[in-house]
């Protein structure tokens, strides 16, 4: 025993210095957010409930891995995080670390014995789904009968989704059902080995889901990042973006899927990808990491690492069919992240179209968003236009200081905002340079994904009375945020993004929780499940702040534009399509508890019921409604001999014909102009 006694003191000691380390990051952060952010809350009893339950949720399926019991056992910290961590103790950490290793390998050997079992499919087994969160199990024997449910469950999805000739499948269900309980098995074991065998990777999982459930307590917009996490954000307000080209989301059953295919990239360049076909692996010098054992953090670490520049894809198309792309980083500089512009003729009459993904900037204030716009407006006022469309649908923001520079664009003088902070001190966000970039007439572009920098900007555009607003109500985030290093003069690679200051439009009011409501409201088929501010945890309220400033509006009556789209809008046969959607997509998504039968009739019944409503869908969504859209004689002229950038326009028209948002706003700029 004598022998073993200095390596378990050496083990002892490094738990300690592992778990000093944690706390002093802790503390850290807790001392940045007291000092910066603009409401930072006191460590007691609420803080301690509120991470707590948050921290829980953020790890994998606490439901499945934890008995009643087990959980309860946990609850001990429910109320004691605060306690622990102001007298710089955080064995908590260590307490959470301990029982989810335990009931990984218990999980894991649950399905080590799934794999034993022949699975059987009869109407004497049900699934239950509810909206409300389930309560935790009073046994391991009721976990070991939730998985086999849940583990039959994707199973037999994943035979539905094959086809949709539910006779055809019937007759090679018993064939082809030990592959697909093979691969859903092994899968879910994966993920739990992946964990179990990098212990590292698995401590360093839980502090970072425990430190960001802590900042996110303050507000939703504050975060902890690592130093990929921080990139990725920079990346969303830079215009430049070096890119493998592809956005990968996970599905229901936690598979790598094609979300989108960025115009320009060598994955767009391939014509082979497409969206929605699923990710197997990613080859990286001789390594494979396989999609279905990493999390989604271990794949944009992946493609977005600076030593990353070229990868192997392995896909599969719902088909069935698998194939491998060699794949290589592109600079997307003036191609994604850049606004541009384009012509709509609307009557024999030229309205100009302006694109704004973000308010970017860099580092050094010259790649920035107004830059590229300048240039865009003198590019459309030689084609004599008669109005001007600003698309803000699905800008999530950026500069604050440059939506300041673009309002001033449209705006002669005059204050734009108010910015407060935690001390109450107001400061006015002014435009002080005279004169305009454009004059004419304005129609903005907005839906629930235009968020931040772009609800500034339209906030302006609203209360100077300079343009109309059409769409649906904005995303509702009113903040600022500031990325700090958490240790200064080290080598630290985490960061704190903290929220700072709070604006408010220059009447006083707040869009801030409710979104910045359009002049004129024209609905889409999601609009009752798309989340916004409003939905997310800790969210600031809605406010008023008393105003005195001065400003003059714009002398333009648009008074005239809004009646008239009002009136088209009443009887309108593409608002009456949307309306019946969204009451189909209500049925299909209300439901306060639902038990679907475990045999592949109901199952099949259940994946299919929809497909004609869906598929009448897609088709309505490829309807057009605008013919004449082309680029500007400047871009023809300038890229007339880049093949590629060309076939990015033709992309961006087409689907701007299918646009009826953009379709209504050249009817109201032709309203205005006769």
């Amino acid at each position: 025993m004598k022998l073993f006694l200095p390596f378990f003191i050496f083990l002892f000691f490094i738990k300690i210095n592992a778990q000093q380390a944690f706390c002093d990051k802790l503390e850290r952060v807790n001392s940045l957010l007291k000092e910066n952010h603009y409401s930072a809350k006191p460590l007691n009893d609420s803080l301690s409930y509120h991470v707590f339950n948050s921290f829980i949720e953020s790890i994998l399926d606490s439901r499945i891995l934890f008995t009643k019991e087990e959980f309860n056992d946990l609850k001990k910290n429910q109320f004691e995080l605060d306690n622990q961590i102001n007298t710089n103790s955080c064995n908590f950490i260590f307490d959470f670390k301990s029982s989810f290793q335990k009931s990984l390998k218990r999980t894991l050997g649950f399905y080590e014995k799934l794999e034993k079992e022949s699975f059987t499919y009869d109407s004497s087994e049900n699934l239950s789904y509810s909206k409300n969160k389930p309560e935790y199990l009073s046994s391991e024997k009721e976990i070991l009968n939730l998985l086999r449910k849940r583990t039959k469950m994707d199973i037999l999805i994943d035979i539905s989704t094959v086809s949709q000739n539910k006779d055809s499948l019937k007759k090679i269900f018993l064939s082809i059902e030990k592959d697909f309980k093979k691969r859903i098995i092994e899968q879910k074991k994966c993920i739990i080995d992946y964990y179990l065998s990098t212990p590292e990777n698995f401590s360093n999982e839980i502090e970072l889901s425990f430190l960001k459930s802590f900042v996110n307590y303050f507000d939703p917009h504050s975060d902890y990042f690592s130093e990929n996490e921080k990139n990725i954000f920079i990346n969303g307000v830079s215009e430049d973006n070096l890119t493998f080209g592809l956005h990968f989301l996970l599905n229901d059953d936690n598979e790598f899927y094609v979300a989108e295919i960025i115009p320009g990239s060598q994955a767009f360049k391939t014509k082979k990808i497409e969206t929605q076909d699923k990710l197997l692996k990613i080859i990286n010098n001789k390594n494979e990491i396989w999609a279905n054992c990493s999390n989604i953090n271990q794949i944009l670490t992946l493609l977005n690492s600076k030593n990353t520049n070229q990868l192997e894809f392995h896909f599969k198309k719902n088909d069935g069919t698998i194939y491998k792309e060699i794949l290589s980083k592109t600079n997307l500089k003036s191609i994604e992240n850049k606004c541009y512009s384009l012509i709509i003729d609307n009557n024999g009459i030229n309205y100009g179209y302006i694109n704004i993904p973000s308010f970017y900037t860099d580092e050094i204030g010259y790649n920035n968003l107004s830059n590229d716009l300048s240039i865009q407006l003198i590019n459309l006022s030689k084609e004599n236009i008669q109005g001007l469309i600003i698309d803000l649908q699905n800008n999530g923001g950026g500069s604050i200081y440059e939506a300041v520079k673009v309002s001033g664009m449209f705006i002669d003088i005059g204050p734009l905002a108010l910015m407060t902070t935690k001390e109450n001190k107001n400061e006015i966000l002014r435009d002080f340079n005279r004169g305009t970039n454009y004059k004419g007439p304005i129609v903005i572009l907005q839906n629930n994904r235009s968020a931040s920098a772009s609800e500034f900007f339209a906030n302006a555009i609203q209360d100077y009375k300079r343009g109309i607003i059409i769409g649906q109500p904005s995303f509702g985030k009113a903040s600022m945020q500031e990325i700090f290093p958490l240790f200064e003069n080290s080598k630290s690679t985490d960061y704190l993004k903290i929220t700072k200051e709070k604006f408010y439009r220059i009447t006083g009011k707040s869009h801030q929780n409710i979104g910045n409501q359009p002049d004129i409201y024209i609905p889409s088929i999601l609009d009752n499940y798309s989340k916004t501010e409003k939905d997310l945890p800790f969210a600031f309220l809605n406010d008023e702040i008393n105003s005195s400033v001065r400003y003059q509006v714009w002398y333009k009556n648009y008074q005239k534009g809004i009646e008239n789209s009002s009136k088209r809008l009443e009887n309108n046969t593409y608002v009456d399509r949307i309306n019946n959607f969204k009451k189909i997509v209500d049925k299909i998504y209300n439901f306060d508890d639902k038990k679907i039968i475990l045999d592949f009739n109901n199952v099949f019944d259940y994946i299919h019921n929809n497909d004609s409503f869906y598929k009448e869908v897609e088709d309505f969504e490829k309807t057009e409604y605008l013919s004449k859209i082309r680029i500007t004689f400047e871009d023809h002229d300038k890229f007339k001999n880049d093949e590629m950038i060309l076939s990015i326009f033709d992309e961006r028209i087409n689907k701007l014909k299918t646009n009826y948002l953009l379709f209504e706003a050249a009817n109201i700029l032709y309203d205005l102009n006769n």
